[in-house]
């Protein structure tokens, strides 16, 4: 489902995708109201952050995307570059982000990322998120939750782990301390689809069969880290 308000850059869009995923059928809106309720592969959707973005406003258009699309994952295109519109994005829980200056190789590669479930967000957006982002008052989760010192210091972490993104260790340190995927959404602030992502990257690249043994192979090596 592309939304997109300018009818020529809709049908120019559709049309590359078409080109360049042929397996792929678009359906077009010129806005979230005329969005057919019923899941979709994927919701991409164009905003112009020099039209307007206000943080509810964008709130609402996600909020109101979510519940027609049945729980679809959600992808933005940006018309123009705009870092704290990327940001509130990201911490919407989107599927991902595609800047105006991507090639066309990137645009259509992570539009088939989305479509499939995966998650895309550009270096600079992820970065920018990971430093600002709120911490969750210390009444609203355990205190063993907040992740040490070292897990923002990628090259200080034991071995087994320092191939994990800063955000994967974040929800490795909550899955260890017992939480279950919503709350650890709730911790990190984003969306649950998400999570499972970052949990199913996790277990590959700690090469776990589930998410007890991700959390075992942490603490096994912060003892190993520790030492006798």
């Amino acid at each position: 489902m592309l939304i997109e308000t300018r009818r020529w850059l809709r049908d120019c869009l559709a049309y590359a995708l078409v080109r360049f995923l042929p397996e792929t059928a678009v359906e077009g809106a010129t806005s979230v109201d005329e969005v057919v309720p019923g899941p979709a592969r994927l919701m991409l959707i164009g905003l112009d952050p020099r039209s307007g973005c206000e943080p509810a406003q964008l709130r609402h258009t996600f909020e109101t995307l979510q519940r027609v699309g049945a729980g679809s994952p959600i992808g933005v295109y940006l018309h123009a570059d705009n870092a704290a519109v990327a940001k509130l994005l990201a911490t919407l829980g989107v599927a991902g982000i595609v800047l105006p200056s991507a090639s066309v190789e990137i645009a259509v590669a992570s539009v088939r990322l989305m479509a499939a479930g995966g998650t895309f967000l550009p270096a600079g957006v992820v970065d920018h998120g990971e430093e600002t982002d709120a911490p969750t008052p210390a009444a609203e989760r355990p205190a063993q939750d907040a992740p040490p010192p070292a897990a923002a210091r990628p090259n200080e972490m034991p071995a087994p782990l320092q191939s994990l993104t800063a955000r994967e260790r974040d929800v490795l340190n909550s899955l260890s301390a017992g939480r279950a995927n919503k709350n650890i959404a709730f911790d990190l602030q984003m969306s649950e689809s998400t999570v499972k992502v970052h949990l199913r990257s996790i277990m590959k690249k700690l090469h776990a069969a589930n998410r007890t043994q991700a959390a075992m192979r942490l603490n096994a090596s912060k003892t190993q880290d520790r030492g006798p």
